[in-house]
């Protein structure tokens, strides 16, 4: 979630300001490589795919094999090669202008993956040879499904607007599903007593790519809880600076707010207009942004009266302040990091 003074002339520098991200090739270039961060995040995830594979199949030999160093082993192996991977990556954005090194997998994908396997292991006993098998095509068709869904996302972010990218990503996801949804029914038979269904076990597994995405595209930046104050900095955009500053010439700032899922609401409140020397200099707008402006002072309610909490979706809402003054800007972020099912 992210606040921000409604003062027309910062709006434009912050709007500036994110094209100069998506404007890193010089206008003269033949043809556009893509967005320099969407293609960082894109070659991420495509090693998160790799990644989601080599973990869930570390658990899928456990099972027929039974060595949990062996599978520890692999697990650490997996982690090594990502973290590798992910600094060549890095590397290489920075030499396109950008840092994407706030996009990382976090220690929590591993109880991810311990998570799928213990949904899928439970009931069996994998000293029996055939419960052993059952447990392991389960899991290793779970260790597919979890990376095609991570390359789905991969394809799509490389030009999310290019005619057919959510249509592809979609049909992508769906036919992971459908194959995973034969797979487990072809393992599981007769000889198999998990009590974990499809539908469950599939629910695990999104939930191991899910949380890897969220640890991808939500920058840790912007905080888990409370709200951040930011500083407003110069950008230079098409040969001009711009510096954003308050009416008053303090410096601007607004708020942000790391949400839990992938999608960003810009609220502007408003706080006021001045156009001219003699209408400024009567404050018929707010002067500056200081901490009363942050919107955890304020109470946000929704249409339905209720408080509004931070996790809701597509609530339409207004914000009231605690006190008497009236003008900022608030920005709502959620970030939503569920690929498309069907």
């Amino acid at each position: 979630m992210i606040g921000s003074r409604s003062v027309v002339c910062v709006s434009m520098t912050l709007a500036l300001g994110a094209a100069i991200v998506c404007s890193a090739m010089p206008a003269e270039a033949k043809k556009s490589k893509g967005d320099p961060t969407s293609l960082c995040l894109s070659a991420k995830e495509k090693q998160a795919a790799r990644f989601c594979a080599a973990a869930l199949s570390a658990w899928s030999k456990f099972d027929l094999k039974g060595d949990a160093s062996k599978r520890d082993a692999a697990l650490t192996r997996a982690g090594t090669k990502l973290a590798a991977a992910f600094a060549a990556i890095e590397v290489k954005a920075k030499h396109d202008g950008v840092d994407c090194s706030a996009s990382f997998v976090s220690s929590s994908a591993t109880g991810a993956f311990t998570a799928v396997a213990s949904t899928v292991n439970a009931g069996l006993d994998l000293g029996s040879k055939d419960q052993a098998k059952c447990g392991s095509k389960i899991l290793k068709a779970a260790a597919l499904e979890c990376q095609a869904r991570l390359l789905a996302e991969s394809g799509f972010r490389k030009d999310p607007t290019k005619s057919g990218a959510s249509e592809k990503r979609l049909g992508a996801v769906t036919k992971a599903q459908k194959k995973f949804a034969a797979a487990f029914a072809k393992a599981k038979g007769s000889a198999c007593p998990t009590p974990a269904t499809a539908e469950l076990a599939e629910a695990q597994v999104d939930a191991a790519s899910d949380g890897i995405l969220f640890d991808l595209v939500a920058s840790p930046a912007a905080g888990n809880g409370s709200f951040l104050t930011i500083d407003g900095v110069k950008t230079t955009y098409e040969g001009r600076d711009y510096d954003p500053k308050c009416v008053d010439g303090s410096p601007y700032k607004f708020f942000a707010r790391r949400g839990t899922v992938n999608r960003l609401v810009m609220y502007y409140q408003g706080g006021g207009a001045c156009w001219d020397q003699t209408t400024c200099s009567l404050h018929t707008c707010d002067q500056s942004v200081d901490d009363g402006d942050n919107p955890a002072n304020r109470h946000a309610v929704n249409e339905a009266g209720d408080l509004y909490t931070h996790d809701q979706r597509h609530q339409r809402f207004s914000f009231t302040h605690k006190d008497s003054d009236a003008g900022c800007a608030v920005v709502t972020a959620h970030q939503d990091t569920r690929t498309p099912s069907s």
